[in-house]
């Protein structure tokens, strides 16, 4: 072959290898920032989860995959875990996809075999309650344990609480104790609201209420709704710290506005009862309707309570038995005694004495603790 062929074949051997050369560093570059970009958007919804209600970190995340959800699809593809957790949220909630809970728990699992701690949290949550998963609890547990012995503090608190509810795990308070101090250590909010209840309660402890009023403080400053609502608690009855009305509004209000249902219940009932704001019926039927739509029994019962007086509403029986029910199907046995009553004397239902000894009889049973 001429040597002037030579060279040329040389020449561009040398030129496909500096383009493939630079092909390939610009590939990594870019998946270099798409990793950096997606553990920050990942950082981001975790730290807003912590805070804000699954309504609102519905809304949040909607706003989020309208822009990113092409990259996140690409990480999880690509094998970033961070990725696979957030495309696994997205089929979890039909965000921009449709629902999928099978897909869900399909990419937490390819996480969690990296050893992602995020990722074996949520798929052990998924084994807890059943979602897109064959519900068991031991298997939760294992896979909080996972998490947990990796530093991972939600996972800690999670494996605390199995431990303190005996979920998967033998009950064992002191080993609950024990692994809510290790996420406490970490400062993670929900940790320090648990551990906040074990000391003001005795559970796994000794009783110390000035511990309690601590943790819940600093559960509250970090916007952690339980610990404002419980910090707020004390402040209304004067647990533990002085009784002081705006002081327990202004905690329970904060919680309220995050959505948080038992908050949104007491601040409902500052309103009406004039504790730490003026008596205002319209503004507590307001909050007692927020906490009642999100399930909440005590709200419900409350509510409906409302409406059989016409107290901030029209008097309607009709709507007052819809809130009845649906707190005494959840075995709130006030509302039960208050359903049997409307059934006995024909109030928003048609009369009916069998059904009425129903729910009356309900109402008088063993009662569930709440927790």
């Amino acid at each position: 072959m001429h040597l002037s062929m030579l060279n040329r074949i040389a020449y561009q051997f040398l030129f496909l290898s500096l383009c493939c050369l630079l092909l390939l560093g610009t590939a990594h570059g870019a998946d270099n920032n798409l990793a950096e970009a997606v553990k920050k958007d990942f950082r981001a919804l975790n730290e807003y989860a912590l805070k804000n209600s699954k309504d609102a970190i519905k809304k949040h995340l909607e706003i989020q995959a309208a822009n990113r959800l092409v990259d996140w699809k690409r990480a999880a593809v690509l094998g970033m875990p961070e990725g696979q957790v957030l495309i696994a949220v997205c089929f979890d909630l039909g965000i921009r996809v449709p629902e999928d809970r099978e897909e869900s728990a399909r990419w937490l699992r390819k996480a969690a075999k990296q050893g992602f701690p995020p990722a074996q949290a949520r798929l052990g949550w998924c084994y807890l309650r059943g979602i897109g998963v064959v519900q068991n609890a031991e298997e939760a547990a294992k896979l909080f344990r996972k998490a947990a012995e990796q530093e991972y503090a939600f996972a800690q608190f999670e494996l605390g609480f199995r431990y303190q509810h005996g979920e998967g795990v033998p009950k064992d308070v002191a080993e609950a104790v024990r692994w809510y101090r290790k996420a406490v250590a970490q400062g993670f909010p929900p940790a320090q609201a648990r551990l906040g209840l074990c000391f003001l309660h005795g559970i796994g402890v000794s009783q110390n209420t000035e511990k309690a009023i601590k943790l819940f403080r600093k559960a509250a400053k970090q916007g952690f709704p339980q610990g404002q609502h419980e910090l707020g608690f004390r402040y209304r009855f004067g647990e533990g710290a002085p009784h002081n009305g705006a002081e327990a509004v202004k905690w329970f209000r904060k919680a309220a506005e995050r959505g948080f249902a038992p908050s949104q219940f007491e601040l409902g009932r500052c309103y009406f009862e004039g504790v730490g704001v003026p008596s205002d019926t319209e503004k507590a039927v307001k909050w007692l309707r927020k906490a009642a739509e999100q399930d909440f029994a005590p709200a419900q019962t409350t509510l409906g309570g409302f409406y059989s007086l016409g107290i901030g509403v029209s008097r309607d029986h009709v709507e007052a038995v819809k809130w009845f029910r649906k707190a005494a199907k959840q075995g709130c046995a006030e509302a039960q005694d208050r359903l049997g009553i409307s059934y006995l004397f024909g109030l928003g239902v048609a009369q009916d004495e069998e059904e009425a000894m129903k729910w009356l009889q309900k109402a008088v049973g063993p009662r569930e603790p709440r927790r």
